[in-house]
């Protein structure tokens, strides 16, 4: 058991930047916030636990995918109550 993990709140839902927790950036299109994230957790010295958390609406599923292809946890929940969705999250650790 870790004795801290890291918690990224995604969603695709964004008025400026449509599909934000998907875009690449990276120069060779790679990846993208959430697997930079959890690269930089990973290589941590005290190697957290990571999990991903975002709604339960369909425009969020891509999310999911992409959290299940990192071997990631994904937690979902209420698209508007984030400190909801965090703590299912952590729960779930």
């Amino acid at each position: 058991m870790n004795d801290y993990a890291v918690v990224i709140a995604a969603r695709m839902q964004s008025e400026r930047l449509t599909d934000k927790a998907l875009v690449s950036y990276c120069p060779n299109g790679t990846s993208n916030l959430a697997q930079i994230i959890y690269r930089w957790c990973k290589h941590s010295r005290r190697q957290p636990a990571v999990i991903i958390t975002t709604t339960t609406n369909a425009e969020d599923d891509p999310i999911e995918t992409l959290a299940q292809s990192c071997d990631v946890p994904c937690s979902r929940g209420h698209p508007t109550d984030v400190v909801a969705q965090m703590n299912t999250a952590i729960q779930r650790c």
